[in-house]
């Protein structure tokens, strides 16, 4: 699959200088994101990526901030539920 998006010329100089490689920084962007609502698994990270290994892909969703399956909400609950227990302790 071939994806193509324009970026305005009036910005593109500001793009570039932070992203050299916007094709790649965008499949980055783009495959994460696919990640982190459940699209794909951890090897379908590392193939779309041609990655060599599933450390690398691991690595790469650090970098984004990418977990799969974890919203905002369940963050909360665990931390709810982990103060409930240290004050068993």
């Amino acid at each position: 699959m071939t994806v193509t998006f324009e970026i305005p010329d009036s910005v593109s100089d500001a793009v570039l200088k932070k992203f050299p490689d916007p094709q790649r920084a965008a499949a980055e962007a783009f495959v994460a994101k696919a990640y982190a609502t459940g699209c794909l698994g951890l090897e379908g990270v590392r193939q779309s990526l041609r990655l060599s290994s599933r450390w690398e892909a691991e690595a790469l969703l650090k970098q984004h901030d990418a977990w799969p399956g974890v919203t905002e909400d369940d963050v909360k609950h665990d931390l709810e539920c982990l103060d409930r227990v240290l004050k068993l302790v």
